[in-house]
């Protein structure tokens, strides 16, 4: 039977993992044309670029690594929830 502690931690891995997913499809869509045009462009930009702006501090070449960082501090992130969230 599933307690609640570990109900909310499969609620917090699914969530962090669905954001990880939408960092790297956002990453993805930069590759296309107008790929941040479309509607999952406009949506995916909502969402991930409020995080990726702090992150916008380092970049060589033009090429933007926000989206690596990014998506290091959330396994991070997942990695100290889940080591806490275990200790209980």
């Amino acid at each position: 039977m599933l307690t609640i502690i570990e109900f909310a931690r499969t609620c917090i891995d699914w969530l962090i993992n669905l954001y990880i997913l939408a960092i790297f499809v956002h990453a993805l869509l930069s590759w296309l044309p107008g790929g941040y045009e479309s509607k999952l462009g406009v949506f995916l930009s909502k969402i991930i670029e409020p995080f990726e702006e702090k992150l916008r501090f380092f970049t060589i070449g033009g090429v933007d690594f926000s989206p690596v960082f990014a998506l290091i501090i959330m396994q991070a992130l997942k990695i100290v929830i889940d080591s806490l969230l275990w200790r209980f």
